[in-house]
């Protein structure tokens, strides 16, 4: 059993891209939507609410947790290897790639403040990047967006071609979402960009060392999957984007 969890909704992708490299893998979801952004709150609660959640899995039975938050990983991950004997994947702006895609030495980040000012990050930046400019943007919004459902309202729609247009300025070809709630946004920003901009997310790189781990520790799945997915605020987001999918809907109850 797999266990995820993010501020919302925006790690309903990883929980997408979990289910298909392991259709057979009973899931554990977290929209621990009543706080979100986790991007605008401050690191001690950011620090309780993830060992809550890791605490809330470790009841269920779950053998793995995947922090499919940028905010979270980079504020707790480290905290949460030491206090539990559990393997963690954690989520990170996939700098990296990015690096090698591009042939200008730039890049442009989209992320949350918290991210974007978090040791983590930080130290990512100066381990792949410290001969490339990268360049910056908070994502005002998008997470608001996402979790309303708002993306197609005119307002937004300016926002994200303010933001293309950014980049653009800055002759920045690749762009790297270090949220996984702009995931949502990916093929709207690559529509507005058309072929002048590439989005990058580290789907594939989670996935890869969830597949790492599972060959470490011979990890033996499940002959029958389902799907708990527990919010702590409203369900409507996660009804919304899971519409056509089987799952069961509880609520979160701390």
């Amino acid at each position: 059993m797999i266990g995820i969890f993010d501020s919302g909704v925006g790690g309903l992708s990883l929980l997408n891209a979990v289910q298909k490299a392991y259709p057979s893998e009973d899931c554990i979801y977290i929209s621990d939507n009543k706080y979100a952004p986790y991007g605008e709150k401050k690191i001690d609660f950011i620090l309780e609410r993830c060992q809550k959640h890791a605490e809330f899995f470790i009841e269920q039975g779950v053998r793995l947790i995947i922090i499919a938050c940028n905010t979270a990983t980079t504020i707790a991950i480290s905290a949460l290897r030491e206090t539990y004997d559990i393997p963690f994947v954690g989520i990170e702006p996939a700098i990296k790639p990015a690096i090698q895609l591009s042939t200008s030495s730039k890049i442009g980040v989209i992320a949350t403040r918290a991210t974007l000012s978090s040791t983590l990050y930080n130290a990512t930046k100066q381990k792949y990047a410290s001969t490339s400019t990268v360049v910056e943007r908070v994502g005002e919004g998008f997470v608001e967006a996402v979790e309303s459902g708002n993306t197609q309202s005119e307002t937004f729609q300016n926002k994200l071609r303010e933001t293309v247009l950014f980049f653009e300025a800055h002759k920045v070809n690749f762009v790297v979402l270090g949220c996984t709630h702009y995931f949502f946004l990916k093929e709207q920003l690559a529509r507005i960009a058309g072929d002048k901009m590439k989005f990058i997310e580290p789907t594939e790189a989670v996935i890869n060392r969830l597949k790492n781990i599972y060959r470490e520790n011979d990890v033996r799945q499940t002959e029958e999957s389902k799907t708990l997915i527990y919010c702590s605020g409203s369900m409507n987001a996660v009804q919304r984007i899971l519409k056509d999918r089987q799952f069961i809907l509880l609520k979160l109850q701390y």
